[in-house]
């Protein structure tokens, strides 16, 4: 099953500041004898990404519709440009971390994401 797409009436580039973080890709142990072993765990690893989007009303809904129903509440994949090099990548929303919406206005809202890019 193909990974559904970032709706297109969404904003497609989130407000500054757009941070990513490397999720770790080495283990290490200690052996009984000698120094400690270090080792690469893949040669794909995914990218923790943390960004703020403004919306309107309208659109927030369409976010909240996009969450709840075609990614089953965060569970599932989708696919997005990444607003720097506009590659598209699979996505998906960090386990245990929901979508926060803040109403800054009538018809304005932020809200804030966090999502691990898929290697």
């Amino acid at each position: 099953m193909a990974a559904a797409l970032w709706p297109s009436t969404l904003p497609q580039c989130p407000s500054m500041p757009l941070s990513e973080t490397p999720q770790p890709n080495v283990v290490s142990f200690k052996p009984e004898v000698g120094p400690p072993k270090k080792r690469r765990r893949s040669t794909a690893k995914g990218v923790l990404t943390e960004c703020t989007f403004r919306m309107n009303n309208s659109q927030v809904l369409t976010f909240d519709t996009f969450y709840s129903t075609t990614l089953a509440d965060g569970s599932l994949p989708f696919q997005w440009a990444h607003p720097r090099t506009k590659v598209n990548y699979n996505w998906m929303f960090s386990p245990g971390d929901e979508p926060q919406t803040q109403r800054f206005g009538p018809n304005a809202s932020t809200v804030q994401v966090r999502l691990v890019r898929l290697p």
